[in-house]
């Protein structure tokens, strides 16, 4: 079997299988492998055929294998030779659990890789008792605030790039520490890689972008969304008006895992999730 490590190059080879496989998770986007494919070392397996999968590195440093086909239409032994020396088959939707022999593999998972859904009407009006302070917050950051906003394209770089610099100089940590990297390449290749967005300015001023992805018919996939967290409000505002930008197109939005850090899960839990899309772990018996 060939391997090939990712690269910008195989996204029409993988547009295809990883469309056909869609089931929501954040991983089955080709913009995701390909941005973070350093931080998990993704090499790319092909046979005659075409590509096979994935192997790569979880966040917490297991070898994993991500199959680029139906594991329902691959017979147990073929299976079994393809996670030889990996640690599991990962990440795996629910769905597909009932391809693999219960005899031969074992299912697990970490709520730490768990992508977090939520319905649109969430973001477009922050209905409700538990969503009154992210309401209370649009409403504080128009009332400050004289927004503008602009469907982001490669030519507003320098402005995206100057809100990503000053969201990592705040973050206190260094850049291998953050997704800066990610984020910096996206907002070079969002053509390529068929991101979406806008870039918002307050005064004039660029003080935040959001850049997101299709993930299947109906769900969309925010990949990076940056902003001056010193401006009150200005996060739970760029995912209104995006949401409403969007109008009906997207039922749901993944807003991708938290990765185990109390922060982040805080932070997505207070948004309300409609759900957790729980990524399995598949190992050998």
């Amino acid at each position: 079997m060939k391997t090939e490590p990712l690269s910008l190059e195989h996204a029409g080879l993988l547009s295809a299988p990883l469309k056909k496989l869609g089931n929501g998770l954040s991983e089955y986007e080709f913009a995701n492998l390909f941005l973070f494919r350093q931080v998990h070392d993704y090499v790319l397996f092909l046979n005659g055929s075409g590509p096979v999968g994935l192997s790569g590195t979880t966040y917490d440093g297991k070898s994993c294998f991500l199959p680029l086909f139906d594991p329902g239409e691959a017979p147990p032994e073929y299976l079994c030779r393809l996670i030889e020396g990996h640690d599991c088959f990962f990440p795996i939707p629910h769905r597909d659990l009932k391809h693999f022999d219960p005899e031969r593999f074992v299912p697990d998972y970490q709520l730490a890789d768990a992508d977090y859904v939520y319905r649109a009407e969430t973001f477009k009006y922050y209905k409700g008792r538990k969503l009154a302070k992210k309401r209370n917050l649009v409403k504080q950051f128009l009332a400050a605030c004289t927004p503008d906003y602009r469907p982001y394209r490669p030519g507003m770089k320098k402005d995206a790039e100057s809100v990503l610099n000053r969201w990592q100089r705040h973050t206190g940590k260094s850049i291998s520490a953050t997704d800066y990297c990610p984020a910096l390449e996206a907002l070079s290749l969002s053509h390529e890689l068929n991101l979406f967005g806008f870039c918002y300015y307050v005064h004039g001023a660029p003080e935040g972008f959001l850049l997101a992805g299709e993930n299947t018919p109906g769900m969309c996939t925010i990949h990076f969304a940056k902003a001056n967290r010193q401006i009150k409000g200005i996060f739970p505002y760029m995912f209104h008006h995006f949401a409403n930008a969007q109008g009906d197109r997207f039922r749901f939005y993944n807003f991708e895992q938290d990765l185990g850090k109390p922060n982040f899960r805080k932070t997505k839990r207070s948004y309300q999730p409609d759900r957790l899309l729980i990524k399995y772990r598949i190992k050998a018996s």
